[in-house]
C-alpha cells in the first residue's frame, strides 16, 4: 500500500506542476507522436516518429507518403 500512496501523491505533484505551465500540450505532444508511431505498427503501418515528424513539415519521407499520416491518426 504505501508504493500505491507514495504513486499517488507524486501523480498529484505532477499534476500540479503541469497547471503552472503556460502550454502543458508543448510537453505532451511528443508523448503522444510516440505512442501514435508504435499503435501503428500493429496495423502494418511502417513510420517512425522522425518520418511522422518530417511528414507533418512537410518532407519526403522514405516509406509511403500515406504512412506517417496513417500513424499520426492513431
Amino acid at each position: 500500500m504505501r508504493v500505491l500512496s507514495d504513486a499517488d501523491r507524486l501523480i498529484g505533484r505532477l499534476a500540479g506542476e503541469g497547471g503552472r505551465l503556460p502550454n502543458p500540450r508543448v510537453l505532451m505532444r511528443p508523448f503522444v507522436r510516440r505512442e501514435a508511431g508504435l499503435s501503428s505498427k500493429i496495423e502494418g503501418t511502417e513510420a517512425t516518429l522522425g518520418e511522422l515528424l518530417a511528414a507533418e513539415a512537410g518532407a519526403t519521407v522514405a516509406h509511403s507518403p500515406e504512412d506517417p499520416f496513417r500513424a499520426r491518426d492513431f
